[in-house]
C-alpha cells in the first residue's frame, strides 16, 4: 500500500504536469490534494532530514497553489506562470501531513494554534532554549501551513505564506546550529552562514543569528 508520501508524490507530479499545459484549475486542484498527503507525511516522518526536505516542499507547493488561485480568481488576466520546481530524487522523500482535527475549523482554530504555538517559539528562542524554540517552530509551521491552505482571503494568504517562510528558514538557521554544537567536525564554511561570526565575551559558543523580528511581531497576525 503507497505510503502517504508516494501518494503525495504522485498527486503533485500530476499537478505539477496540468501546470506546464496551463490547466491551472486542474493543477490547483492537484496540489492541494497533494498537500494534504504530504502534511500526513510530515506527522508520521521522524527522519529529521527528511523532515526538514518535506515542509520545505510543502510550503513550496502551497505557495504555487496560492499563486494559482489568485490567477483563477482574477480571470482572464493573472500573474505570470511559474512553474514549480520538478520533483528530484532528493524531494520524492519530501513531506506530507494531515494535522486537521476532528471538529477544528481548518481556517480559523488552526491558525490560532499555529499563532500561539509559534509565540512560544519566539520566546524560546530570544531565550536562547534552541531545541525547544526548534521544536515549537516545526509544530507551529505544520499547523501555519494548513492555515495557508485553507485561507480564502487571497491576501491574508500571502502574508501568511511569507510567515512560513520567513519561521522555516529560522528554524533550518536552529538546526543548523545545533547539528554543528553535536558535530564540532563540521567547519565554518558548512555552518558560517547559519552561525552568527561575531561572539561575545559571553556568548563564546556562537549562537544562531538573533531572531529577524521584534516581539510584538513576532507571531503572525490573527485572521
Amino acid at each position: 500500500m503507497p505510503s502517504a508520501l508516494d501518494l503525495g508524490v504522485e498527486l503533485i507530479r500530476k499537478a505539477a504536469n496540468e501546470d506546464l499545459k496551463l490547466n491551472y484549475a486542474e493543477a490547483y486542484k492537484g496540489y492541494l490534494g497533494g498537500i494534504d498527503y504530504l502534511l500526513l507525511a510530515i506527522k508520521q516522518e521522524t527522519n529529521e532530514a527528511v523532515l526538514a526536505q518535506i515542509r520545505s516542499k510543502t510550503a513550496e507547493f502551497l505557495t504555487r497553489a496560492e499563486t494559482l488561485k489568485a490567477h483563477l480568481n482574477n480571470e482572464p488576466g493573472g500573474p505570470a506562470r511559474q512553474p514549480p520546481t520538478s520533483f528530484s530524487s532528493e524531494s520524492e522523500r519530501q513531506p506530507s501531513s494531515d494535522n486537521r482535527h476532528p471538529g477544528m475549523s481548518p481556517e480559523t482554530s488552526t491558525l490560532e494554534i499555529a499563532i500561539e504555538i509559534l509565540r512560544k517559539a519566539v520566546n524560546a528562542d530570544t531565550e536562547n532554549r534552541y531545541p525547544e524554540a526548534l521544536a515549537s517552530y516545526r509544530q507551529g509551521l505544520d499547523f501555519m501551513m494548513l492555515a495557508v491552505k485553507y485561507e480564502k482571503d487571497p491576501l491574508q494568504q500571502s502574508v501568511l505564506a511569507g510567515k512560513v517562510k520567513e519561521y522555516l528558514e529560522r528554524a533550518e538557521k536552529i538546526n543548523a546550529y545545533l547539528q554543528a554544537q553535536h558535530n564540532p567536525t563540521i567547519t565554518s564554511s558548512t555552518s558560517g552562514s547559519h552561525i552568527n561570526k561575531t561572539r561575545t565575551a559571553s556568548d563564546q559558543n556562537g549562537a544562531p543569528d538573533s531572531v529577524p523580528y521584534s516581539e510584538e511581531n513576532s507571531a503572525p497576525p490573527p485572521s
